[in-house]
């Protein structure tokens, strides 16, 4: 029934998109069959294949949507990592800057560097426990911590 109701809705967006003279860019579809906490795999389920106008979707585990990555059981494990390396590089970029910058734009610094990646797609991912978040507030807690060192270096001086 579900893989029933599964074609049926792909076949009317193809004709939504068709009729509309919208093209949907096939290569690069994909899906994700979401499964829930203790999901036994069905090999009738797990071995259908999905096709839209005669041309086989890929399965896979995870995929960027609108810039967050998903994963099929909604662990956003990867989406986490993913903003963790950003919010590595934006250390680094301040690192690197923190001694020409006046104190007096470090907040706006944090806001545009650190906040405009934490808060995007946070109503999505941002229910995950706080385990799972403790990498990224480890992180955060780093970028106070360069400032200080400029700080107490100029008193120093």
């Amino acid at each position: 029934f579900f893989f029933f109701f599964f074609f049926f809705f792909f076949f009317q967006v193809h004709s939504y998109m068709k009729c509309n003279l919208l093209h949907i860019n096939i290569k690069k579809c994909c899906y994700i069959h979401f499964k829930p906490t203790g999901y036994k795999p069905d090999s009738e389920l797990e071995e259908q294949i999905v096709t839209i106008n005669n041309t086989v979707i890929k399965q896979v585990t995870e995929a960027r949507f609108l810039g967050v990555i998903i994963d099929s059981d909604l662990k956003w494990k990867s989406h986490i990592s993913s903003l963790n390396t950003k919010l590595r590089c934006e250390i680094a970029k301040l690192c690197r800057i923190r001694h020409v910058i006046p104190e007096k734009h470090y907040k706006v610094l944090y806001h545009s560097l650190f906040e405009s990646h934490l808060g995007f797609g946070i109503s999505v991912w941002g229910g995950v426990s706080n385990n799972r978040l403790d990498p990224l507030f480890k992180l955060l807690s780093l970028a106070p911590l360069f400032w200080s060192a400029r700080q107490a270096a100029s008193n120093s001086d």
